[in-house]
């Protein structure tokens, strides 16, 4: 198997925020190239991954994603650029290639990613970090009302010493 598809798949594991187990790659099987098309799906059904196929042109939450390019094999797709141009990782760095509908986009459900429970909406998000330091917010309005007050003290002994 041509080591450019499985780093390809690191790649995009690290992009995805998915940790790949240590030794992933030996249920991979060897004869699969980075031309072919069906590689991906045999890598996913020997590795137990869900693949999602992703209809139409993608749109921004659909990425980091795989795109098959004909004539150029699996590339990582990184995100939208204008109104038609997709921005690619390749072996050479960063490209970008028009949309057509003979790109085909898959993203890979990995088992055990860590996602944060609950969380549907980015306040979710938001408010589970802001509970999660409490206790350290607590103590930062306490110091804050705390010096302010002494500021008010100092200011109001001020005026009544020059009165």
């Amino acid at each position: 198997m041509s080591a450019a598809l499985t780093d390809l798949l690191a790649v995009y594991a690290s992009r995805a925020n998915a940790v790949l187990p240590p030794h992933w790659l030996d249920g991979v099987p060897r004869d699969l190239s980075l031309d072919d098309p069906g590689a991906l799906e045999r890598i996913a059904h020997s590795l137990g991954w869900s693949l999602r196929a992703l209809e139409g042109r993608p749109r921004t939450q659909h990425f980091p994603s795989l795109v098959f390019l004909p004539g150029r094999g699996w590339l990582l797709a990184e995100g939208l650029v204008g109104d038609s141009g997709i921005q690619v990782a390749a072996s050479a760095g960063v490209e970008r290639i028009e949309w057509s509908d003979d790109l085909l986009f898959m993203q890979v459900d990995f088992p055990g990613m860590s996602r944060l429970e609950g969380a549907k909406r980015a306040i979710d998000v938001f408010w589970a970090a802001i509970l999660r330091r409490k206790s350290m917010l607590l103590e930062a309005t306490v110091a804050t009302v705390a010096i302010n007050l002494i500021a008010l003290g100092t200011s109001i002994y001020s005026m009544q010493v020059y009165d």
